[in-house]
């Protein structure tokens, strides 16, 4: 997982006749080819991409500003000859600009960020790993064409798993079915088929997937990061909102949640010393109210801002103060990271 650790999906029905099913959907509006996918974080528009798809593959480009803390623009492309894959990319984050390119075979994969050394990976003898690097939503076009032939042609079961490979780090990780459909929703009026993928990632993030039945994303949403993803044009495909199933998401005891009516003040890289001087770095999300306020620290070795943002704004408009800190070692902190060594101690000294 990476610095922009944003990870996803989750919700829908699972029928037992689903490949028939899928088999005898009429055929509906032409797939879209183009569009504008809307990022939502916290009901907010924090982010906009544009895609055109084209027989060899895609290229995409987009910007994104997640409440000043995560800020920058991407430009992408994607293109598929004779078994291999070619991927090129240049970014600004943050001010920065940097570059990649990529290229995967069936026996290797390989990748390029600036002029570091590549990141290799060999994948002889191994299934073939779907392209993936956070932020950039187009590569759930990538995600969405595996899946859905599998769909349409009665292979996948819930339970399945793909491959997914982050092209700046060459490392894979699960992406988990754990439920899926097929149905028809009504678009501009007309019957308009898609498929919808429950899925987990890496095993800790969940959320769901909707596509057409070729694969192309219309809708992607990730509950516990309070983030939608959306195809413009197509929002009335987006799925009904879920009652819940369990304990955890449902229940009288959500309406005794406090309410959200407090303005935020958000402090970042705030360095907090720790005994030995090493000063790691540090979110502070807080209502402003006067006062203290109970707190709830977060502590991460998977970047601090994703992790503050998932809860500091939600938590922060209750009343309570959110601290979202990188480990030492991680990311902005200074240190050696050593995992479960120093935890104790510097979240007591935080």
């Amino acid at each position: 997982m990476t610095q922009h650790e944003s990870t996803f999906l989750a919700a829908c029905i699972t029928f037992s006749t689903l490949p028939a099913m899928a088999g005898d959907l009429p055929a509906t509006d032409p797939e879209p080819t183009k569009g504008t996918f809307v990022m939502r974080v916290l009901e907010k528009d924090v982010g906009r991409e544009s895609f055109e798809l084209s027989a060899d593959g895609w290229h995409s480009k987009g910007t994104y500003d997640v409440f000043g803390v995560q800020k920058g623009s991407f430009e992408i492309t994607e293109k598929r000859a004779a078994g291999s894959t070619t991927i090129s990319g240049k970014a600004n984050i943050k001010g920065h600009d940097t570059s990649l390119e990529a290229t995967l075979t069936p026996e290797r994969f390989e990748s390029r960020v600036e002029s570091n050394p590549p990141s290799t990976l060999d994948l002889k003898g191994k299934p073939a790993p779907v392209p993936y690097q956070d932020i950039i939503w187009a590569y759930f076009i990538d995600i969405g064409q595996a899946l859905a032939p599998r769909v349409a042609g009665g292979t996948l079961k819930a339970g399945d798993s793909i491959d997914l490979l982050e092209l700046t780090t060459a490392k894979t990780f699960a992406c988990k079915v754990r439920e899926f459909s097929a149905s028809q929703r009504l678009h501009d009026g007309a019957p308009f088929s898609i498929f919808t993928f429950e899925l987990s990632m890496a095993g800790v993030a969940d959320g769901t997937l909707v596509t057409t039945p070729k694969g192309t994303p219309v809708y992607l949403t990730i509950p516990g990061q309070k983030v939608d993803i959306r195809l413009e044009g197509y929002e009335d495909l987006k799925p009904p909102p879920s009652s819940g199933r369990t304990i955890v998401d449902s229940g009288e005891w959500l309406k005794l949640l406090s309410k959200a009516e407090h303005t935020v003040a958000i402090e970042t890289k705030v360095m907090v010393p720790m005994r030995d001087k090493v000063k790691l770095a540090t979110d502070v999300y807080r209502p402003e109210k006067e006062g203290k306020v109970p707190t709830v620290l977060v502590r991460t070795c998977y970047g601090r801002e994703i992790s503050a943002l998932q809860y500091g704004t939600f938590f922060a408009r209750r009343g309570y103060a959110v601290v979202g800190q990188d480990v030492r070692g991680r990311y902005d902190s200074e240190g050696t990271f050593e995992p479960m060594r120093q935890e104790e101690a510097d979240g007591s000294d935080t």
